[in-house]
């Protein structure tokens, strides 16, 4: 059996309730104050983290949007160009209508100078022809009004 020894159990007991008291006042304190600082560095580190993650979140949010508002000003970048593109095509077609009327009048014009001198040099052709056809078939020259009456007779002729 295990006997016990009073004076020893006493001895062991004051010398735990010293080694209790030392390492209270001395390293309790410090101990404590290492954990308080441990648990405020992890909460604030906590709290940092939580604050970073919303921000990230906000510029998360805030960078669509930029992305948002950017695409959606190149999309009216886009149509603004298109739609300067067509203005551009329609007044295009428009100048090119225009000068291909203008360069058809100058045409007919020049046509119906053309054929006006032709006309003319026609007339003069048949009028000389005229005259001279007469001469040879009467045998004598004619006057000036008797040329021009044939000359008038044959051409309204040859008109109708």
């Amino acid at each position: 059996m295990v006997s016990l020894n009073l004076g020893l159990s006493v001895l062991i007991v004051i010398s735990f309730l010293i080694v209790f008291f030392i390492l209270k006042r001395y390293f309790w304190g410090p101990i404590c104050r290492i954990i308080e600082d441990r648990e405020e560095k992890i909460s604030s580190d906590l709290e940092a983290s939580r604050r970073l993650k919303i921000e990230t979140e906000l510029m998360f949010h805030e960078q669509a949007e930029i992305v948002e508002e950017a695409r959606k000003e190149a999309e009216r970048i886009v149509d603004a160009a298109r739609r300067s593109a067509e203005r551009l095509k329609a007044d295009v077609i428009q100048t090119a209508k225009i000068q291909s009327t203008v360069i058809i009048e100058q045409a007919k014009k020049q046509v119906e100078i053309e054929r006006s001198k032709v006309l003319e040099s026609i007339k003069q052709d048949i009028a000389g022809l005229t005259v001279y056809t007469t001469e040879r078939i009467l045998g004598r020259i004619m006057t000036s009004e008797e040329n021009a009456e044939i000359v008038n007779k044959t051409i309204n002729s040859m008109i109708q």
